[in-house]
């Protein structure tokens, strides 16, 4: 069960899972913020259909960033979508990301970017690829599309490459500039 209270839905071949929102409580539009979190994911995979082309970051990133963008008390975390139990920040992210960022403690974005499956990453890589869609969709929307073009290109992709082709940098120097904005 998440943080939330949406129940992850396996069956008994651990095939297919489906997630089930929790009861109705009083402030919290729970419902609402499941199908947000999904949707997002089904728009990305719709624009992104090579599954090996879809970096965990930005479908993790972009679904949490969508979902807080509709309500930013409550956020939808599937365990099936983190290697680790719990939460990340108590809901507050932003504070939590730039904590984490002026500690020196955050990761370098290029020891994530490349992964594939969201399951891989923790919960502070959660945390810090809502931060570097936050930072993207509010400057480089255009090179957004861009990458997104470029991912759902056939075969198999670097990512690193397509990253830099696209944001016309290399990953450590948008690192390096996510950085600046997060203080």
């Amino acid at each position: 069960q998440a943080a939330a209270g949406q129940e992850i839905i396996l069956h008994a071949d651990d095939a297919v899972g489906f997630v089930r929102p929790p009861p109705p409580r009083a402030g919290l539009d729970s419902w609402n913020n499941t199908v947000i979190h999904m949707w997002v994911h089904l728009l990305l995979e719709c624009q992104v259909r090579n599954a090996y082309n879809r970096p965990a970051w930005l479908d993790a990133g972009f679904a949490h960033w969508w979902e807080r963008r509709e309500d930013k008390d409550t956020n939808t975390f599937c365990y099936s979508e983190s290697r680790e139990v719990g939460r990340f920040g108590g809901g507050q992210w932003r504070p939590r990301v730039r904590k984490l960022v002026a500690s020196g403690k955050a990761p370098d974005f290029s020891e994530y970017v490349s992964i594939i499956e969201i399951s891989s990453l923790g919960n502070v890589e959660h945390g810090l690829s809502f931060s570097l869609v936050d930072y993207i969709l509010e400057h480089k929307k255009e090179q957004l599309r861009e990458y997104v073009r470029r991912l759902g290109a056939p075969g198999a992709v670097d990512q690193f490459e397509v990253f830099r082709a696209s944001f016309d940098k290399s990953v450590p120097a948008f690192d390096e500039e996510w950085r600046e904005w997060v203080k």
